[in-house]
C-alpha cells in the first residue's frame, strides 16, 4: 500500500503540467460562483423546452435542434435536479475543460510559457467568461471544437491515424452540439486534403474509414432527432429555416 502511494506521489511530482490543472480548477470555481441566475436569452428558454420535451418541429428547441447539447444538458439535470443550474453548470465545466484542451493545443505549436499565458488570457476574456456562465450551447460547442482541432492538428504533425479517426468522430458529434461548427470543421478538413494531396493513395484506407466514422457520428444524433420530431415535420421545419 505504501509503495503504491509512493508511486502515485512520484507520478504527480513528475507531471509537467500541474500549473494548468490548478489554474483550470480555479477558473472552474470562478465560473461556478458567477453563473447566471436566470435564463438570459430566448434561445436558452427554447433549450429548456427541449430538455423537457424534445421536438424540433415544434421549436423545442429551435432548428437545427442541438441534439447533443440537449442530451448533455439532460444528463446534467439528471444529476443536479435543477434545470437552470444544470445548464449553467454544464457551461462552466465545459469552460474549464476548454482551457485544458486549448493549453495542450497551443503547447503543440509553441512552448509551455506561451501556452500557459495564452490560456490565462483566454480564460478571463469577457466573451469566454460570459459563455462559461450562461445556459447556452456555446461553451459546449467550443469544447468539442477545440478537441477536434487538437486531434486534427496532431494528425497533421505526427501522422497518427488514430488521431484522424478521433478528429472525424468528434467533429461529427460537435455538429450535433452546434451546426455552425461546420464552418470550422470543413475548412480544416479541406486544408488536410490539400497537404495530403500527394499522399492520397497512401492514406486511402484511412480516409475512407475516417469518412465512415464521421457519417456514423452524424447518425448517432441525427436519427434520434428525426425520430423524435417525425420525418415529415422535421423536413418541413428544416426547409422553412433554409
Amino acid at each position: 500500500m505504501e509503495k503504491k502511494r509512493g508511486r502515485i506521489l512520484k507520478k504527480i511530482k513528475e507531471f509537467k503540467h500541474k500549473e494548468i490543472i490548478i489554474f483550470s480548477l480555479i477558473m472552474l470555481v470562478v465560473y461556478l460562483s458567477t453563473m447566471s441566475c436566470s435564463f438570459d436569452d430566448e434561445d436558452s428558454i427554447l433549450f429548456l423546452k427541449g430538455m423537457r420535451d424534445y421536438n424540433v418541429a415544434e421549436y423545442r428547441p429551435h432548428p437545427p435542434g442541438y441534439p447533443v447539447y440537449i442530451f448533455l444538458a439532460k444528463i446534467s439535470n439528471f444529476v443536479i435536479k435543477d434545470e437552470l443550474l444544470a445548464m449553467t453548470t454544464l457551461s462552466a465545466i465545459c469552460g474549464a475543460l476548454s482551457l485544458l484542451v486549448f493549453y495542450f493545443l497551443i503547447l503543440e505549436m509553441f512552448d509551455k510559457k506561451i501556452a500557459l499565458m495564452s490560456t490565462m488570457i483566454m480564460a478571463v476574456t469577457p466573451m469566454f467568461w460570459l459563455n462559461s456562465l450562461q445556459a447556452m450551447s456555446d461553451m459546449v460547442g467550443l469544447l468539442f471544437t477545440l478537441i477536434f482541432m487538437y486531434f486534427i492538428y496532431t494528425f497533421m504533425r505526427y501522422k497518427k491515424t488514430k488521431h484522424l479517426y478521433i478528429a472525424s468522430f468528434v467533429s461529427a458529434i460537435a455538429l450535433g452540439v452546434r451546426l455552425q461548427i461546420i464552418f470550422i470543421v470543413l475548412p480544416l478538413f479541406v486544408y488536410l486534403f490539400i497537404i495530403l494531396r500527394g499522399k492520397i493513395a497512401k492514406y486511402k484506407k484511412e480516409i475512407y474509414f475516417s469518412a465512415f466514422i464521421f457519417i456514423l457520428g452524424i447518425l448517432v444524433w441525427l436519427v434520434p432527432m428525426i425520430i423524435s420530431s417525425g420525418l415529415i415535420d422535421f423536413n418541413n421545419v428544416m426547409l422553412s429555416q433554409s
